[in-house]
């Protein structure tokens, strides 16, 4: 039931975050801009053509060199990577 309880716990706190997020960008990010820009590694195209989820290192290895160059924001007191937020607001318009 804890796994149950944390789930629930990180879907609510997703998409509270990228609720923020959307609402403190300047310029307005359609689904199509946030995959492209977690995935900016990959073309978004080949994503959608393969219909299957982007390999979990590509998006880990993003949220590294954003903490490494400093591409944060400060949410709700939480400090995320640029590309943590942005899966965040992705969760938040696809919910």
């Amino acid at each position: 039931m804890k796994n149950l309880d944390s789930g629930f716990l990180l879907a609510k706190h997703a998409d509270e975050l990228g609720a923020e997020y959307l609402t403190k960008q300047k310029k307005y990010l359609s689904r199509k801009q946030l995959l492209s820009e977690i995935l900016s590694e990959k073309p978004v195209k080949t994503f959608h053509q393969q219909n299957r989820l982007p390999d979990y290192r590509v998006v880990q290895n993003k949220i590294r060199a954003d903490f490494s160059s400093e591409k944060t924001v400060c949410l709700k007191g939480w400090v995320l990577s640029e590309t943590e937020a942005n899966l965040c607001a992705l969760y938040t318009m696809t919910s």
